[in-house]
């Protein structure tokens, strides 16, 4: 399958776009005439294999990501809207969504006024939130979600905003798809089964995983020991706890 290529905003005009919005501390209108100029500049795309985006195609995003937070009744829902929208879109782009400059244009030049309205003009991390790959960038870490968890785990609804930043912020999760879905799965029976804390229970896990991790070598390959590490660092987590 032929990767379509994203277009990118230079670090220097990414960090002098991202400027004037924080400067101006209201939410940016979109510019089409912006996008079209950023969007057919010289380093606009890589001279890599694959196709590019067109510039129509750009716009549909756009127009998706509007409608689904047009009605949204509050931040997670739309959270959990953007990010079936990017992950619908990026089926063929994946890769290129590793890159912060990649992000760096969608936020800065295709939904500046989106990405702003999320969170707000007086938000205090509001640069951080328009810096791509920053690990709490407002569309980035939405993204990441879907491409990680997958749509059963995000459309459940079960995760907190905190459980997800817990788990996807740590580099063997975020980069191994079956261990995330893993920990969620567990987090999830130990919430309806043991009738613990979630926010601690999670906390705990993901750090006694982190532990075991680093002597423990896992593998996607072999499910059957995944599964047993897993199970040790449930056991090891609910005996702290306890207390036992």
């Amino acid at each position: 399958m032929t990767v379509r290529l994203l277009p990118r905003l230079s670090p220097a005009r990414a960090a002098e776009l991202r400027a004037q919005v924080v400067a101006a501390r209201v939410v940016p209108s979109f510019d089409e005439s912006l996008l079209e100029s950023e969007f057919y500049g010289l380093d606009a795309f890589p001279a890599t294999g694959g196709t590019r985006v067109t510039l129509e195609e750009l716009l549909d995003i756009r127009r998706l990501c509007v409608e689904a937070i047009a009605d949204a009744e509050d931040g997670p829902e739309s959270d959990l809207r953007l990010g079936r929208v990017l992950h619908e879109k990026s089926g063929r782009s994946t890769g290129e969504l590793g890159n912060p400059a990649v992000w760096d244009f969608l936020t800065l030049v295709l939904l500046p006024d989106v990405a702003v309205a999320r969170f707000g003009t007086s938000s205090k991390d509001l640069a951080s939130r328009l810096t791509g790959g920053n690990r709490r960038h407002v569309f980035q870490r939405l993204w990441r979600r879907w491409n990680v968890l997958g749509p059963t785990a995000i459309e459940s609804r079960f995760f907190t905003d905190d459980e997800y930043q817990a788990v996807l912020e740590r580099r063997i999760t975020s980069e191994m798809k079956s261990l995330a879905l893993g920990v969620f799965e567990e987090v999830r029976r130990a919430s309806a089964d043991d009738g613990f804390g979630r926010r601690e229970y999670t906390r705990l896990y993901m750090k006694q995983l982190i532990q075991t991790t680093g002597i423990v070598d896992i593998s996607e390959n072999d499910g059957d020991h995944l599964s047993a590490v897993l199970d040790y660092v449930a056991a090891t987590t609910k005996k702290i706890i306890s207390g036992s």
